[in-house]
């Protein structure tokens, strides 16, 4: 094959996290890095690789005098690496991205206040794993046909997760109290933080910086939109429907295109938009598109988007969401194969995902599909943790009902991402030349080849290799490995750790910004004795870390109780799409 001959073209979709994210910022970084590990393994004696370069699909239509080029995200690929070996094949690694961060809650005081009142009663939620009629709250609507929730056909999974109707394990809800003990503190340390590095560099520190990130997971989880959201789902569906809607039209896109095959990538709390997406109904994948794709998808499977519906699809059919629009059949018997929507899809990698924590917590959000038939024999989902990193895990409960040897069961790869910990969740896929074996490169080789994910190869004698990359499982066992439990205990005491810290560091800077107020009041003229007394007093009694950290689980258990006992964490119902039955 020479150059003249068309390329090889393999898809990428990659679905970024939590956080602010920009239009193309999360492609832009994946693309950097899997190109700068592709240039380096051009430059190795045995690659095969001849030349690697980087195309990005640029717009004209730029916003009036824009100060940098604008990107293009639809009608071909975002960017595009183009791969050239030594016999002159040509292979394009062309990249497209699902951008869901605007689709948040607009800032204001209410979801401040909505957030911490969530995050403070986390540890006392009960599990989501039902749903009920918000006509008929007294009736529960029941589970689609087509699927089953996670852990529940398995033995061992069912020992791992809370049986039906039993509360969360205590091991679970003691570890949120840990962890919404920590983030509490953060809020006055950021506070004092940010009064510090402005007046001394000129550097901004927002106090809600983890309202941004965190708030994220809880919207996704919630059942309702607690202020404006987008109108095409304006009050028909929860929030996480919108954002599913935005990855489910990239998967149709993606499909429609003439790849030899594609893959998805996805991080953080977008592993979670992308499971969804690919466990998803047939009959509600419509519902998701609009009208032009709807018919490009048509014209390309005629006679393949219509099914007779199951007695048992009819019952459940009205609480299917999102809501049908008009221009589907009133019969609801429009769908989506997801044969053929996967058709060439090659692999699913999910890297620093909480699917395990949204699987005890709110398995209601993450369903799995019983049709796994679907998915070809050569499909893989590679699930990569780091288990320093809060948020990831094993994907435990997750695995298909054919076994362990079937596609659609996780490859569960541990992975080291970086040195600090707490800090890894960021750095997965990050290209480090000065590490050996960075994950970015096997994940480099794997979209190239298109050959099974391959860990590096383990030197006999390469203890610290195996702390970068170590075994999930134990040799003669289906426990932890050693150095994977390690991690874990580490992640909790560096969590213990960060909480003593910013205990001691807020007894040191709250009772010195109290000595000033008095000073400040008095520049008003609201000098009193009886104030200045009171703030005295309080300064010593915050001067003793202790006392920061007795407040801070004082007040957690009190939202925490206060909130399950009057029932303001419960999940709400949803509403039909039509009254009659």
């Amino acid at each position: 094959m020479s150059r003249e001959d068309k390329p090889q073209r393999v898809g990428i979709l990659v679905v970024h996290g939590i956080g602010e994210q920009c239009q193309f910022e999360h492609l832009e970084e994946v693309v950097r890095n899997i190109a700068s590990a592709l240039q380096a393994d051009s430059k190795q004696a045995d690659s095969n690789i001849d030349s690697v370069q980087v195309n990005i699909n640029i717009s004209k239509d730029a916003p009036y005098r824009a100060n940098q080029q604008t990107w293009r995200g639809e009608g071909a690929a975002t960017a595009i690496i183009e791969v050239v070996d030594k016999n002159d094949q040509q292979t394009n690694l062309e990249f497209r991205e699902v951008w869901w961060s605007d689709l948040d809650e607009p800032n204001s005081f209410k979801t401040f206040r909505s957030f911490w009142a969530w995050g403070l009663s986390l540890w006392t939620k009960p599990r989501y794993d039902q749903r009920t009629d918000t006509e008929f709250p007294d009736k529960e609507v029941p589970l689609h046909p087509d699927r089953r929730l996670p852990g529940r056909s398995f033995n061992q999974a069912k020992d791992l997760l809370p049986g039906e109707g039993e509360p969360i394990q205590l091991v679970h809800r003691v570890y949120l109290l840990l962890v919404s003990f920590v983030v509490f503190l953060l809020l006055p340390f950021l506070w004092v933080l940010g009064r510090v590095s402005r007046s001394i560099l000129g550097l901004e520190i927002r106090p809600d910086l983890l309202v941004e990130y965190l708030g994220d997971v809880k919207l996704y989880q919630q059942d309702a939109r607690e202020g404006k959201g987008p109108l095409v789902d304006l009050g028909k569906a929860p929030p996480r429907f919108s954002i599913r809607r935005r990855f489910i039209k990239a998967l149709v896109e993606m499909s429609l295109e003439k790849y030899e095959r594609w893959y998805i990538l996805s991080h953080s709390l977008g592993t979670v938009v992308a499971f969804n997406g690919v466990m998803e109904i047939e009959t509600a994948l419509p519902r998701y598109l609009d009208q032009k794709l709807w018919k490009r998808w048509c014209r390309k499977h005629q006679g393949r988007v219509k099914r007779q519906l199951t007695e048992d699809e009819k019952k459940v059919q009205k609480y299917v969401l999102p809501q049908r629009p008009s221009w589907l059949s009133r019969d609801n018997d429009d769908v989506i194969s997801r044969k053929e929507l996967f058709r060439n899809l090659k692999g699913f990698m999910t890297y620093g995902s909480p699917l395990s924590k949204f699987a005890v917590l709110w398995p209601l959000v993450v369903p799995l599909n019983k049709d796994e038939s679907v998915f070809k024999e050569d499909f893989e989902w590679i699930n990569v943790f780091d288990p320093t990193d809060p948020v990831s895990d094993f994907t435990r409960f997750f695995d298909s009902q054919q076994g362990k040897e079937s596609p659609l069961t996780p490859k569960e790869v541990p992975y080291k991402a970086e040195q600090i910990h707490l800090l890894s969740h960021g750095q997965y896929l990050t290209y480090n030349p000065k590490r050996k074996n960075p994950l970015v490169c096997q994940v480099s080789e794997w979209l190239l080849s298109g050959e099974k994910f391959k860990k590096p190869q383990i030197e006999k004698d390469g203890f610290s290799f195996h702390l970068g990359w170590p075994n999930p499982k134990s040799a003669h066992s289906d426990k932890d490995s050693p150095i994977v439990s390690f991690y874990f205990g580490l992640g909790i005491f560096v969590w213990f750790l960060l909480g003593v810290i910013i205990s001691f560091a807020l007894s040191w800077f709250i009772p010195s910004l109290l000595t000033q107020v008095p000073q400040l009041l008095a520049q008003i003229g609201l000098k009193s004795t009886i104030i200045d007394e009171v703030l005295l007093q309080l300064s010593h009694f915050l001067s003793n870390p202790l006392y920061c950290v007795g407040i801070a689980f004082c007040t957690i258990i009190s939202v925490g109780l206060v909130v399950r006992v009057f029932g303001l964490n419960k999940n709400r119902g949803i509403s039909v799409e039509s009254k009659k039955p």
